[in-house]
């Protein structure tokens, strides 16, 4: 069974929502968070069409810093990821 864009926009905010709600306020040594979030682009299936996976990891990304207040940082990270 092919997977529709939907699941994965259903995965996508699912992640989202875990990372904001739990993963956000879990300190590792006291100054390092876990991101989750990159799980979401390593799922995606090889055969991906290009332009969905850089879109998709670019809105990924961009939501993150915006929520974050990262400037960037995220996004880079997961265009970086999903170009590789």
């Amino acid at each position: 069974m092919k997977n529709s864009k939907w699941h994965f926009f259903l995965l996508l905010v699912t992640v989202l929502l875990l990372q904001f709600s739990i993963f956000n306020h879990v300190g590792i040594g006291g100054f390092a968070n876990p991101y989750i979030y990159l799980i979401f682009l390593l799922l995606l299936p090889i055969d991906v069409n290009g332009i969905f996976l850089l879109l998709s990891a670019f809105g990924l990304g961009f939501v993150m810093d915006v929520f974050s207040n990262s400037q960037g940082l995220h996004t880079t990270a997961s265009l970086v990821l999903a170009f590789c």
